[in-house]
């Protein structure tokens, strides 16, 4: 067994790689010991999403949000909705270190299904962050993605976010594409690479 469920991201604790965190759909979160099998839910939010629609909760977790452990300190766990969380005690406490970075756009995130049943799992949640960054060269420099096309840099730490997402004819991105995954740039203190999907 390890953490989390059939749609999440998982990530080992760099220095003891026993030490498993798991996210799944519905913002949950599960941290697994494999050296003891001890397991804790160490979810974000509280609230259990299954059945409403992504515009009536609080914060909106993708089917498989992202999951993401500084490179600069291993204890520092990021965790992302349609804000970005961050811990740095293995999940006891979270803090919200962004305001949202979707577009937010409300008719994109009514309940789907019907009549009978809904079938709001979160796999149909949109105005959510599907990618997260940080620089290798510098801590506090994080990048997002969303799935309605925006890019934010934070240079602070999430005090402070500033879009930068490409625009132009050449090098711009289309309107409400999804950011599917970036990366920091291995030489280039100020690089990222991202990739983009239109297909939804």
């Amino acid at each position: 067994p390890t953490a989390g469920g059939e749609s999440g991201h998982v990530v080992a604790h760099p220095d003891n790689p026993d030490i498993v965190y798991g996210g799944s759909y519905g913002g949950y979160l599960i941290r697994y010991d494999h050296g003891n099998g001890d397991t804790r839910a160490i979810n974000v939010w509280p609230d259990n999403p299954m059945g409403w629609g992504a515009a009536e909760l609080k914060y909106r977790f993708n089917w498989n949000f992202p999951l993401m452990i500084s490179p600069h300190d291993p204890d520092t766990l990021y965790a992302a909705a349609n804000v970005l969380f961050k811990t740095t005690d293995a999940g006891q406490t979270w803090q919200a270190i962004s305001p949202d970075l979707t577009r937010n756009i409300k008719e994109k995130q009514v309940s789907s299904g019907g009549p009978i049943t809904q079938d709001n799992t979160s796999v149909e949640y949109y105005g959510t962050i599907f990618a997260v960054a940080e620089s290798l060269f510098e801590k506090g420099v994080i990048w997002t993605g969303s799935d309605d096309g925006l890019v934010y840099i934070s240079r602070d730490g999430g005090q402070n976010w500033e879009d930068v997402t490409p625009t132009g004819r050449s090098n711009g991105l289309p309107k409400d594409i999804q950011i599917n995954s970036i990366e920091a740039h291995p030489y280039d203190a100020g690089g990222l690479y991202l990739a983009a999907t239109a297909y939804k």
